[in-house]
């Protein structure tokens, strides 16, 4: 179905390798947080007829229909990014996963949008059981992503490393905020499918603490970048709740007294 031109398909390869923690844990950590793909606005829409037949063929569950519609995706428009991530699921469904990175890989040097590709090959590399290069690509999607403040709904990568974060410890507000930074950009709540999020808390279960450290470096130092403000304003209207709370519970447990001491002595409450 796919000709495969194995000079070209190497070179993609080798251009956008996915680093590993077990190569050195700062390196790793360092390009997860480098920024290093293209962000920007895409106008056109996957409604159009000449480009939803893919997709619709896709949500069919028709994915040699699908293949072939999103390869005319890419034909026509080589520089949209949807042929490149809808070519790369369908591939993905058929367990041709090699196959797909080099897809994805592709779409980062053509298209004009990166986003959406950076996080497909996140979920390319999860489905392969490599959850430390799903997080390098999902930082970089992240990455991307910001650069498009607020012209894009897509919130994926958000939600993949606020579920890594959450299942990390001692990093649950970082996981709110990447929450509710999703939230706020499809304008309500979206959250990974539950199988999506137990494949990941499997796989960081069986990581060696030293991984789950860079995992961890990943997230404080995207947190550090982006998602300061939401963490501060978090905190300080938990602060706010926990201290209106208090003060509550001390004019409750004020009245109680009160009652209690007008009964001893029979005086009569106070008029309101």
């Amino acid at each position: 179905m796919f000709r495969r031109r194995k000079g070209s398909d190497a070179a993609v390869a080798e251009t956008f390798t996915t680093p590993s923690i077990t190569e050195g844990a700062a390196e790793y950590v360092g390009a997860c947080l480098e920024p290093r793909f293209t962000a920007l606005p895409e106008p056109r829409s996957w409604r159009e007829p000449s480009i939803r037949r893919a997709v619709d063929a896709l949500n069919a569950n028709q994915y040699i229909e699908a293949a072939v519609e999103s390869k005319r995706v890419t034909r026509k428009f080589p520089d949209l990014h949807l042929g490149y991530v809808w070519l790369s699921e369908a591939l993905t469904a058929t367990g041709q996963i090699d196959r797909a990175r080099i897809v994805l890989r592709q779409g980062l040097q053509k298209a004009r949008s990166t986003h959406s590709i950076c996080r497909s090959l996140g979920e390319t590399e999860l489905r392969a059981g490599n959850l430390e290069g799903a997080a390098y690509w999902w930082a970089q999607g992240l990455h991307a992503r910001e650069r498009l403040q607020p012209d894009d709904i897509e919130t994926e990568s958000y939600l993949y490393l606020s579920a890594v974060a959450n299942s990390l410890t001692g990093l649950g507000d970082i996981a709110m905020a990447l929450q509710r930074r999703a939230d706020a950009s499809r304008g309500g709540m979206v959250r990974l499918d539950p199988s999506e999020s137990a494949r990941l808390r499997v796989l960081i279960m069986d990581m060696p603490p030293a991984s789950k450290e860079a995992l961890a470096e990943v997230l404080r130092g995207v947190s550090e970048r982006y998602l300061q403000s939401q963490i501060e304003a978090a905190r300080e209207r938990d602060e706010r709740q926990t201290q209106e709370s208090r003060a509550f519970y001390l004019r409750e447990h004020q009245r109680k007294l009160d009652r209690k001491k007008r009964r001893k002595t029979g005086e009569r409450p106070p008029a309101s």
